[in-house]
């Protein structure tokens, strides 16, 4: 019923469920809080793991309480690299919620890197600044970018064969800056892009995975057949 922080052989025990969600910001009176934050801050190399018993309510630790940890984590201006160690018995929550779970975390890594970047976590506001230039993939929640009119959601092209996500960025700049050379409109650059990124995923390792023209087309026909 806890975050256990580990830092090689440093943990630090806090218990962000004692917090009600609408108070949770008074966690950060927690005197093994603010020493885990002070050792982050004085040792930017060392790694942060969190270790969690995640659910949507009940006997775990609620998914917001995970999220508001991390965005207290953010605000604190922690740069140290994250990890995630969670588990989702079923008992007080979906078999599949842990994937949900993913989704909203990747969000909020997302919105720290759109901040980071432009002085703001809205991800809309900032594409509207650039229309047609800046372009944002939200993993599952798809890709969005403004159109020069409006803002564009385009949905994921999702896959149930997922194997590893490593190289899925690459593997969609790659193909993107392709189609931009070779007369695509945006959109369709992106979309295709889209397709290339979902068959990488399917295949594990990075490189092996990034599909060539021949096989993308193929996989695009089999697709919307």
């Amino acid at each position: 019923l806890s975050f256990i922080a580990l830092f090689n052989i440093k943990a630090f025990h806090v218990h962000t469920e004692r917090y009600p969600l609408n108070k949770y910001s008074e966690y950060k009176f927690n005197p093994k809080y603010n020493e885990m934050i002070n050792y982050l801050k004085s040792n930017p190399l060392k790694k942060l793991h969190l270790c969690i018993l995640l659910s949507d309510g009940g006997v775990s630790s609620h998914i917001e309480h995970l999220k508001k940890f991390l965005q207290e984590l953010i605000a604190s201006k922690i740069d140290n690299n994250i990890y995630i160690q969670a588990i989702s018995d079923g008992r007080d929550s979906d078999k599949y919620s842990i994937k949900k779970y993913i989704e909203d975390i990747l969000l909020i890594k997302i919105k720290k890197e759109c901040e980071t970047i432009f002085g703001t976590d809205n991800i809309e506001e900032s594409v509207t600044k650039y229309p047609n230039k800046l372009i944002v993939t939200l993993g599952t929640e798809g890709v969005i970018y403004h159109d020069g009119t409006s803002i564009v959601k385009l949905p994921a092209i999702l896959s149930d064969n997922l194997k590893d996500t490593t190289g899925a960025g690459d593997t969609f700049n790659g193909n993107l800056a392709y189609c931009l050379t070779h007369d695509y409109t945006l959109k369709d650059a992106i979309v295709r892009a889209q397709y290339a990124s979902s068959m990488k995923v399917q295949v594990p390792t990075a490189q092996s995975g990034m599909p060539d023209k021949e096989e993308l087309d193929e996989y695009i026909e089999d697709l919307n057949n």
